[in-house]
């Protein structure tokens, strides 16, 4: 393709010259693309329709993401598909939506289109079916380890923000995943996007690519600098040969003073960023006292605005005071605030209800809004002794001046009170951005080394020193640091030795290693050979210690026995001033694991009474009230930090050496997806409609941890208890009638998508077993129905089943398999609103007995059980199994993957079976 290209006119409709078909044009159009822009026409030009790999480095609002958007289009129309991978869950949710909006809908859909963030259960299981997914790093990263085979299936990897291997933590995980799909399939066309590259050429060179590089935004974008006295300005693409100079109207710096001045010019919307939460709110409530005898009326919309946060909203002292200050027209916008009340406020900042935004980074880096002047507070951290970076600058000050502002000109303001500052900001105008340099270096070479040994991307110390050498932290240092580099090398056989020795690896072949049960765990969950130790000891002591015991009454020292299994990670800032409140719950916390054990006992103590006060759903009220700076934000992530750790403990406790008894198993489970939602255990299943409402396509805005937690108090503790309550008693915790009636169609249609949920993925495999019909019946019928198909599944690996008939044999269960070590008695029960009661998941234990007395009782169920049933299928015996699962089980045994013997041993159990892992 000659480069003629990128120089000419592209009109939308030339597309049909590179295989695009009409319906394509005809999307664009609609949407006033009239022609190719820069750097589009370049990228075309280098290759993007030939498969080429690009590094497209370009300003925010230039039009890098149509490119990766047509790419993915042309993938999943000729090819195998896309992985449109971002940095962010809200980017990953903003990028599906464009997708689903343009190119799913109407009466000839152009593609299927998937997501997996980790917060949407039934998408990730039926991603085969998609032809673009999109995901964050770390979640594409660990599905690959997942699933090691997944790059033969896909044709195209889009990464945005690809800047971000200039981190030190998420760097690491980006640059794997690209380094292990360039060893993988080199033959995957890769697509980098950033807006703030300055070295593109190293990423180019490193996955052997083209460059695509334009200075210019398609929307300008105005830098200005204002000091006490004047006002510095330059348009964003000259670098800094061309200031201009007015005088300051404000004749100062303060940011309220700025701020007012753009109000009264009419520059809206506006964002300030500060450094940190506290400022942020500090601006956004003087804003308002300044602002309050002023505001006579209150716009609707601000008023719809203020009803929804209070809808929303979970009573926090962050959630109070944002809605204390939007009756002004002002927010603020940080990682304290609720993920729905983050997209509250963002929707109503699209709708120009929201004048003036006081916000952290989190809209630095995040979904677009149509800003039109963006402020900086401020640009130095003081707790770190540091201006922000160039990149970090670029991508805040590139949020001004996006699509949908009726004045599509952006302008960026820094306040600069100092000469230091000065030279700071003639660094930020001057666009120069520093050099991204690989993560690697500073990553521990045994979690590395693993992680490739369990993905499968490597078995020997050959293929681990050969993907060093191909990552980009090769690629660098063989040309600036090769002794840094050989040292590395040097260093993989040691490393994986150890590993071996640990238990992590083994080599079954002399020179070849896999990854042990206890080594995949590891990699899978993203954790350091170190955590792992420190976990399954952690587990060991909790199983030596609950023995006998009820787990529910130790939920707090279980707690405060894992925290801490990855250094300090995931503590709370110890508030001195709790610390008699603090010492008074010592005794009660501190029995598994004792208070001088953890390294830093006073903030371990405090956040394990915080969490566990979380796991019971309390309100943010009573956990915020005694310390003086906690908020939502800090819990959440402390939360999530210690149900990552729950989450390996979990693993670990299913493998056979360690015996942890299942009832500890399940209550760890449990304990985790508490940590995870704030409820206490009889929320769980009702938050887990919560979080799939976008999958099951039921809007529940406004329906969180608050209402979830008020209805199992009212003792609504399952879902079909929720169905079956009248609606004026859930009006009384919901509030509106409307949402009530969404909840009920949720929970209906969440059995119903869960249900069946694996059944595309098991139908394929079905049939290529020859056991398609028998898996389809299993899935659609129900009644006596579903009996007679799981007979038919069961005979599919030639079990000795029997199908009773309780007419001849009154009172008998649906189904006997007879085996050497006895007989398993089963019954099938199938629900058609709601789930399987507790009484019928255990009423095979009454039934009549036929031949030998029974050796074990299972109960086949759908679309699943009550949690009462799943709590005592430990104390009565029962193994629960619902129809995706025994489904999943017979696949694997006809698939090889899991002896007929392993199968019967599942149904022995005599517990719940949530899932079947694959060995």
């Amino acid at each position: 393709m000659s480069t003629k290209v990128a120089s000419e006119e592209l009109p939308i409709r030339s597309l049909t010259k590179y295989g695009f078909p009409q319906g394509v044009v005809d999307v664009l159009e609609e949407r006033k693309f009239a022609s190719l822009n820069p750097i589009q026409r370049l990228a075309v030009a280098k290759g993007l329709f030939e498969g080429r790999n690009l590094i497209i480095a370009a300003p925010t609002s230039s039009g890098k993401t149509l490119c990766a958007e047509l790419a993915a289009v042309q993938h999943a129309l000729n090819a195998k598909g896309a992985f449109y991978l971002v940095s962010l869950k809200a980017l990953a949710e903003e990028k599906y939506e464009l997708f689903r909006r343009f190119w799913t809908q109407g009466h000839e859909p152009i593609m299927r289109v998937g997501i997996t963030t980790g917060d949407r259960e039934f998408d990730d299981e039926n991603l085969s079916q998609c032809k673009v997914t999109f995901a964050t790093y770390e979640k594409f990263y660990s599905i690959l380890k997942e699933n090691p085979g997944l790059l033969k299936h896909i044709s195209l990897v889009v990464v945005d923000e690809v800047q971000t291997l200039g981190e030190r933590v998420r760097g690491l995980t980006l640059e794997t995943l690209m380094t292990t799909v360039r060893v993988q399939n080199p033959s995957i066309q890769m697509l980098g996007l950033s807006a703030a590259l300055a070295n593109p050429e190293d990423i180019a060179k490193w996955v052997q690519a083209d460059v695509c590089r334009i200075t210019g935004r398609d929307i300008p974008l105005t830098e200005e600098v204002w000091t006490a006295s004047t006002v510095y300005s330059k348009v964003f693409g000259v670098g800094q040969t061309d200031l201009n100079e007015r005088s300051n109207p404000t004749g100062s710096t303060d940011t309220l003073k700025i701020v007012h001045h753009l109000l009264a010019e009419k520059k809206t919307p506006i964002v300030v960023f500060c450094m940190t939460k506290q400022r942020a709110e500090e601006l956004a409530r003087t804003h308002r006292e300044a602002t309050r005898k002023s505001t006579s009326v209150i716009r609707k919309g601000v008023q719809q605005l203020k009803q929804l946060l209070l809808f929303v909203s979970e009573g926090g002292p962050t959630g109070r005071s944002l809605v204390e200050v939007v009756e002004g027209e002002i927010a603020f916008h940080h990682s304290d605030l609720s993920m729905e009340e983050r997209q509250v406020l963002e929707a109503k900042i699209r709708e120009g209800d929201i004048l003036v935004t006081y916000s952290t980074t989190t809209l630095g880096q995040g979904v677009n809004l149509p800003i039109a002047v963006v402020v900086f507070d401020d640009v130095y951290r003081r707790w770190l002794d540091s201006y922000i970076d160039q990149r970090e600058y670029i991508n805040m000050a590139g949020r001004a001046g996006r699509r949908g502002l009726k004045d599509a000109g952006g302008t960026s303001i820094l306040l600069c009170r100092s000469a230091k500052d000065r030279q700071r900001m003639n660094d930020y105008l001057s666009e120069r951005v520093e050099p991204v340099v690989s993560a690697l270096e500073d990553t521990s070479l045994p979690f590395l080394a693993l992680n490739l040994v369990a993905s499968q991307v490597a078995a020997t110390v050959d293929e681990v020193q050969t993907f060093l050498r191909q990552s980009l932290f090769g690629t660098a240092s063989q040309e600036k640091n090769p002794a840094l580099l050989a040292a590395r090398i040097e260093a993989v056989q040691r490393v994986l030795g150890k590993l071996e020795d640990d238990g992590f690896l083994f080599q079954p072949k002399q020179g070849k290693y896999r990854a042990t049960d206890k080594g995949r765990i590891t990699a899978q969950k993203n954790i350091e050979p170190e955590t792992a130790t420190r976990i399954i000891e952690r587990l060991k002591v909790v199983a030596d210690f609950v023995a006998g015991k009820k787990e529910r009454s130790l939920l707090s020292p279980v707690l405060h026995a894992f925290l801490e299994c990855q250094t300090e990670a995931g503590l709370l800032y110890w508030d001195y001033r709790a610390k008699e409140f603090l010492y008074d719950q010592r005794e009660a916390i501190c029995c598994i694991r004792r208070f001088e054990h953890p390294d830093n006992p006073d903030a371990t103590l405090m956040t394990a009474w915080v969490l566990s006060e979380w796991t019971r759903g309390s309100a943010y009220n009573k956990i915020c009230g005694p310390f003086r700076n906690l908020r939502e934000g800090n819990i959440r992530g402390s939360a999530d930090h210690l149900a990552w750790m729950l989450d390996a403990a979990v693993a670990f406790a299913r493998l056979p050496q360690l015996k942890i008894s299942p009832p500890l198993g399940h209550f760890l489970s449990m304990l985790r997806k508490r940590l995870l939602y704030g409820v206490a255990e009889g929320g769980v299943p009702l938050m887990e409609v919560v979080r799939n409402h976008s999958s099951v396509g039921v809007p529940l805005s406004g329906i969180g941890r608050g209402k979830v937690q008020a209805l199992v108090e009212q003792g609504l503790d399952d879902l079909t208890k929720v169905l079956e309550a009248s609606d004026s008693d859930l009006v009384k915790t919901i509030k509106e009638n409307e949402q009530v009636q969404n909840l009920k169609q949720a929970i209906v249609k969440y059995l119903e998508v869960s249900s069946l949920s694996l059944f595309p993925e098991h139908v394929r495999r079905g049939e290529r077993v020859s056991t398609k019909s028998a898996v389809e019946a299993v899935y659609k019928s129900m009644g006596t129905d579903f009996e007679v198909a799981v007979y038919n599944l069961l005979r599919s690996i030639s079990l000795s089943v029997k199908l009773l008939d309780d007419k001849k044999i009154q009172g008998c269960a649906d189904l006997l398999i007879e085996t050497q070590g006895g007989n398993i008695q089963i019954e099938c029960k199938t629900s058609k609103r709601g789930q399987v009661s507790n009484t019928d998941a255990f009423e095979v234990l009454g039934k009549t007995q036929v031949g030998e007395k029974p050796t074990a009782f299972v109960t086949v169920g759908k679309p699943s059980f009550v949690a009462t049933a799943i709590q005592n299928s430990f104390n009565n015996g029962v193994t629960l199994i619902t129809n995706k699962v025994i489904v999943e089980a017979i696949l694997q045994v006809l698939e090889g993957r899991r002896t007929k013997g392993e199968f019967l041993s599942l149904l022995c159990s005599g517990h719940h079976l949530e899932t079947v892992e694959l060995r």
